[in-house]
């Protein structure tokens, strides 16, 4: 929330740096989300979610190294609002979908190969118009998933270096009418208008 950000004296800034295993020690931290109170940050060679306060004092950790539900084989791109949290569980060729109980975020559903449209390396995930957006790294393009059905019904490029085409797309966002995608392959972005995507 960029109003938050506007109340930090910068001039008084607290940073972690922290290498390890141990509750607020990071082993390559990837991708920061906020709420109303909490920081959460993907901790990657860790398998988990860090959970800070805005003092950044450590809370807790979500998830742990594993195939299960509630477990990562390297989280890297999330999303996370008061109502949900989407973790990309990148190894394991797929994403998570976490619901809010009111206390924490308690694990739903996990979207893995070969599940419902093969999903190769995610780097980020991301909730737009109503539907979980896949940045899926080795298939080349962004998959757009039913966020209830979790279903994959369209997807948007594929791989190659013309016009639309991606090698490695990692990053994708919606303003106004259009999507803008970041290949890092590439080294470009890619403006798409909405109806675009098929």
């Amino acid at each position: 929330d960029a109003g938050l950000l506007l109340d930090i004296d910068f001039n008084h800034l607290k940073s972690i740096v922290k290498t390890g295993s141990g509750p607020g020690e990071f082993e390559v931290p990837w991708d920061v989300a906020f709420t109303d109170d909490r920081i959460y940050i993907s901790d990657l060679y860790n398998h988990r979610i860090q959970v800070f306060d805005y003092s950044l004092s450590h809370i807790q950790n979500i998830g742990a190294w594993g195939k299960e539900l509630g477990a990562f084989n390297y989280v890297y791109g999330m999303d996370i609002n008061n109502q949900y949290a989407l973790f990309a569980d990148t190894w394991n060729h797929g994403f998570q979908l976490w619901k809010f109980d009111g206390m924490s975020y308690i694990p739903r559903i996990a979207v893995k190969d070969p599940d419902l449209n093969q999903v190769l390396r995610p780097s980020r995930v991301n909730i737009i118009d109503g539907k979980v957006v896949v940045a899926d790294y080795l298939n080349h393009c962004f998959k757009f998933f039913d966020r209830d059905a979790l279903a994959c019904d369209h997807r948007l490029g594929f791989l190659g270096v013309g016009p639309g085409d991606f090698q490695y797309p990692v990053g994708i966002t919606k303003f106004e009418n259009s999507f803008f995608c970041v290949d890092t392959r590439s080294g470009g972005i890619t403006k798409f208008k909405n109806n675009q995507a098929s």
